[in-house]
């Protein structure tokens, strides 16, 4: 059920000062588990209402991915609990310890709800804060199946859901932390107005609360997370023998995933751009790396990529030679979310690659199907000094041979037994609060139920 966002606060300010779910770690397993039968029983459901424009196996995927790492979260959870704690070996005695923010808002727009919506809630519960869920998003047909299912899986004191968006009513003085899922344009497109005809071209209705966000995240406690595209997702063709229909293949998949993991540039050797364009269904536009490097007019890499986008096609940029791609990406100033080499590829080519090119996933033999690994690691906060903390991650993913089902029944398959049953709770286990006055309230009765019978019988059995 669904409630107004100035209830929610009130509500959540309660649950969080009376300790309730602080520190115990049954109740985020409890949590976890309900929202995985909320997914699991209500699956269909949910993915009736996600876009069409995305193939239904794409859905599926990314489902799956979801409940993937709902496990991962159940199993940390379940060994470690909310207090995790680290050593720092440069002192002895000190150590480091994670506890929960707090009252978290997630405020949710246009975005792909198993990722930006449900994905959050999940990592939010494990971390044990009290949560609210606050969605903006024209899909009508995900919020009424969430208000009327949500309270059924989930804490009704603790886990809150609102679907109104009044920024306005979002009082900061009572949260700890706000994070926005929605489109920035900081990072890809500093022109909102080319991020917003790539959105319109696609079917997405922009975000129209998109230029209020500078009033919440003028506070410290707010951060947004730009769900539109963190960067440029390109494919290199190496030359090598290969197999054409294997890589046309690699290139359409990626072309029908969602916009923000959509394949948007492809460099190919110039003498083999013809047999690529021949045999991909999807829509291309050509250009030579030559004509494009180095310019600073509207013919530029950076401006045909976004032209490329708007259009809903993929760019492919013609070239000589290797080291001329990576010097154009070394100098693209957009980020590069991934690059997959496809084809041979060497040790050789790969450390050249992962040794110069800025990209923070690099995809080999394959584009990887899936989003990539959360690129904030927590211990990252940590006051300690440790090397990961001035390096930028770079991630490697291999094909292994096993290529991507579009099979539903196959896709389900590899979580069907994932999650098992959480075990009954034991006697004399810490439970949650409002349990123990439940239990309370019957001890009670029942006591006063024995009473009132051996009032009766002794009445009864006293000689008159």
């Amino acid at each position: 059920m669904a409630i107004e966002l100035t209830e929610a606060l009130q509500l959540a300010e309660l649950s969080w000062r009376s300790n309730y779910p602080t520190g115990d770690k049954r109740w985020g397993l409890k949590q976890l588990h309900g929202l995985h039968r909320l997914l699991v029983d209500n699956r269909d459901a949910i993915l009736a209402t996600l876009p069409t424009s995305v193939p239904n196996h794409v859905h599926e995927h990314e489902f799956a991915h979801l409940i993937v790492s709902l496990f991962r979260h159940i199993s940390q959870l379940d060994q470690e609990g909310h207090a995790e704690s680290t050593k720092v070996s440069s002192l002895d005695g000190l150590e480091v310890t994670y506890r929960p923010v707090g009252r978290t808002v997630i405020l949710a727009g246009n975005v792909s709800p198993l990722r930006w919506v449900l994905g959050p809630l999940a990592a939010s519960l494990a971390a044990g804060n009290v949560t609210i869920v606050c969605l903006g998003s024209p899909n009508e047909r995900f919020a009424s199946l969430l208000s009327r299912e949500w309270t059924r899986y989930l804490d009704q004191d603790s886990v809150f859901l609102s679907t109104s968006f009044d920024l306005e009513k979002l009082d900061l003085d009572r949260v700890d932390q706000v994070s926005i899922f929605g489109q920035s344009f900081s990072d890809t497109f500093k022109d909102p107005i080319t991020a917003t005809r790539i959105l319109t071209n696609h079917g997405i209705t922009p975000d129209s609360s998109t230029k209020d966000y500078s009033t919440i995240l003028a506070d410290p406690k707010a951060h947004i997370i730009d769900t539109l595209n963190a960067g440029v997702n390109a494919a290199l063709i190496n030359p090598g023998n290969r197999s054409w229909d294997q890589i046309t293949a690699e290139i359409e998949r990626a072309c029908k995933l969602q916009l923000s993991d959509r394949l948007d540039v492809i460099f190919v050797r110039q003498d083999e751009a013809g047999v690529v364009r021949s045999k991909l269904q999807c829509s291309t536009s050509t250009v030579s790396l030559d004509d494009v490097f180095g310019s600073k007019t509207e013919t530029s890499l950076r401006s045909r990529i976004a032209s490329s986008k708007i259009e809903g096609s993929v760019l492919l940029v013609t070239t000589q030679s290797l080291e001329a791609v990576t010097d154009a990406l070394i100098n693209l100033a957009i980020p590069i979310t991934q690059l997959a080499i496809l084809g041979p590829c060497g040790p050789e080519v790969l450390e050249f690659v992962r040794r110069w090119v800025p990209a923070k996933l690099l995809s080999v033999g394959s584009i990887c199907p899936l989003p990539i690994p959360e690129l904030h690691d927590p211990h990252l906060q940590s006051p300690s000094l440790r090397p990961y903390g001035f390096s930028v991650p770079v991630y490697t993913y291999r094909d292994k041979g096993a290529r991507v089902t579009d099979d539903v029944a196959s896709i389900r398959a590899t979580y069907k037994s994932l999650i098992k049953p959480l075990k009954p709770e034991p006697r004399g286990e810490r439970v949650g609060f409002f349990d123990q006055v439940d239990y309370l309230i019957k001890g009670i009765g029942a006591a006063l139920g024995v009473l009132v019978i051996s009032g009766l019988y002794i009445g009864i059995r006293r000689p008159s």
